[in-house]
């Protein structure tokens, strides 16, 4: 079973946590914080969930991360190789620009996110 597990931004940090929880009548989101005092729910943006996967480092990887693909065997014929944001698609399958995620796992280095640096993706 994979670790569930959600970051969201605090206005200072990213802050790591258990649940969250959206408040439609505010447009907020929360964040249950681990190892927060009383289990405090946290006011936070720029949520994402844990994929459950790691890249060729062990970092993990986040939805909203950005990751390059450096050496892909068909880049020659098929590019692949460059900076792809990581998101679920219709079918809820983790892509990389269309591309399945998990297929890509040994060529795959996290190199930030698309809040905090959304100029990695003009590539």
């Amino acid at each position: 079973m994979r670790e569930i597990e959600f970051r969201g931004y605090d206005g200072a940090e990213w802050v790591y946590g258990t649940a969250v929880n959206y408040d439609k009548y505010t447009n907020t989101w929360y964040l249950l914080e681990h190892g927060g005092p009383d289990d405090d729910w946290i006011k936070v943006s720029r949520v994402g969930q844990y994929t459950g996967l790691k890249d060729k480092h062990g970092t993990k990887i986040f939805e909203g991360d950005i990751v390059q693909i450096k050496g892909h065997p068909t880049n020659d014929y098929i590019p692949i190789d460059g900076n792809h944001e990581v998101y679920y698609n219709e079918h809820m399958v983790l892509c990389v620009s269309g591309w399945q995620l998990f297929l890509q796992l040994p060529l795959v280095t996290v190199v930030g996110n698309k809040f905090d640096q959304p100029e990695l993706l003009n590539n």
